[in-house]
């Protein structure tokens, strides 16, 4: 069991690079709060025109049904939420049958997921119980602080000048930053995590300053 703890928590870090959270929010379309409910809940609650078809798993594969409490990212917006979803694990791979890195057997637990599409709902490595997801992630899910159009590698950390992702921030932190565009200094600068990390002021890397353009368009 104490092995299997540790893969998980191994594929989920390469997976999302000790989980960045904007990261990780920017490489799914849709990102929600949703509760884990006992299995046969939608057939039970579903009228007989409206069924949803409930997808084919394999034997290492599970299936969830889930009901969505809050959507933070998706075209449909606050429409998907109160519906109900089969939402099935990632298909397994050499190392991990449980490849998602999820383990929500209990029912009725509240988590984070992130998926790539709303037709076929298969759960990413990125999702985790509610209960871990510290209140800078989730004041920054509901404020949609989040900024996609900001790479994680051209981030500044504007007290050090360095670029791409902090050196200083422990994995313990990393969902605790985000990255987002600064208009005054015309660049993506990273917030949070207590000035984002720095033990100390580091002295500017002599050469040209950064680039200060305005902001690529779409």
């Amino acid at each position: 069991m104490e092995l299997r703890v540790v893969v998980i928590f191994i594929l989920n870090t390469i997976a999302c690079r000790a989980y960045i959270s904007q990261e990780c929010f920017c490489d799914s379309e849709i990102v929600v709060k949703a509760k884990i409910l006992p299995e046969g809940f939608i057939e039970k609650n579903t009228a007989k025109g409206s069924k949803k078809e409930k997808p084919v798993v394999g034997a290492h594969e599970r299936l969830y049904e889930i009901a969505i409490i809050e959507v933070f990212r998706g075209a449909l917006g606050r429409q998907l939420e109160r519906s109900l979803h089969y939402a099935k694990s990632r298909k397994p791979d050499l190392v991990n049958y449980d490849a998602d890195g999820c383990d929500f057997y209990q029912e009725n637990a509240i988590a984070l997921f992130h998926f790539d599409t709303v037709s076929d709902m298969t759960i990413k490595k990125f999702c985790k119980g509610w209960y871990y997801v510290k209140e800078f992630e989730r004041n920054a899910l509901r404020r949609n602080l989040y900024d996609c159009d900001c790479e994680i590698e051209d981030c500044f950390n504007r007290f050090t000048e360095e670029r791409g992702i902090p050196e200083d921030c422990p994995a313990s932190q990393m969902d605790q930053i985000l990255c987002t565009w600064d208009y005054r200094q015309s660049r993506c600068l990273w917030k949070g995590a207590k000035k984002t990390c720095v033990r100390e002021k580091r002295a500017k890397p002599n050469g040209s300053p950064p680039n200060r353009g305005l902001r690529r368009s779409n």
